[in-house]
C-alpha cells in the first residue's frame, strides 16, 4: 500500500493513480473526506470513458515531470563530470572488460600510445601487433609508470 499510494518525485503520481484512475483512500481520507473528491461513475460506459481519461490525464502529467526529471538528473551528473584529454603520443592503460571478467582479473591492459586523436571522446591507440584501435576516453586512464 505504501509505495502504490506514494507520490513518486521523477512522476510526480503514484503508481495507484497512473493505474486505477484516481487517489486511493488513505485512512485520514476515510475519517475526514474532502468535499471535492467526486466518485467514479456507476455506470459501466460512463466508468469507462472516465478511466481513461483519468489514466490518460495522469500519464500525461507523468510523461511531462519524467521529461523534467530527466534534465534535471542529467544536469545534475554532468556537474562534475571531467572529460580527461589525452595527446598523440601520451602512455595510457585501457580498460578491457574480457579480462576484467575473469576471477582476480585486472581489467587494465597495457600500456598503449595514443597514435590518433579521433575527437574529445575517441581516440586510437596501438595495439602490441601495431594495429590501430578506436577507445573511448571513459576506457581509458594515463598511465605514469616507464
Amino acid at each position: 500500500m505504501a509505495y502504490r499510494a506514494t507520490v513518486h518525485s521523477s512522476t510526480g503520481v503514484s503508481p495507484m493513480e497512473m493505474f486505477l484512475g484516481f487517489k486511493p483512500k488513505l485512512p485520514i481520507d476515510l475519517m475526514y473526506p474532502s468535499p471535492e473528491q467526486t466518485p467514479p461513475p456507476t455506470c459501466p460506459q460512463h466508468y469507462i470513458l472516465w478511466l481513461q481519461n483519468t489514466t490518460q490525464n495522469a500519464h500525461d502529467v507523468a510523461r511531462e515531470n519524467l521529461k523534467r526529471s530527466v534534465d534535471k538528473q542529467k544536469r545534475n551528473h554532468d556537474k562534475h563530470l571531467c572529460i580527461r584529454k589525452y595527446h598523440v603520443g601520451d602512455k595510457v592503460w585501457r580498460w578491457y572488460p574480457p579480462s576484467a571478467n575473469k576471477k582476480l582479473g585486472k581489467g587494465w591492459i597495457g600500456p598503449f600510445i595514443v597514435k590518433n586523436v579521433v575527437n574529445d571522446l575517441h581516440y586510437e591507440i596501438s595495439l602490441q601487433n601495431g594495429e590501430p584501435v578506436r577507445v573511448h576516453v571513459d576506457h581509458l586512464k594515463p598511465c605514469y609508470s616507464n
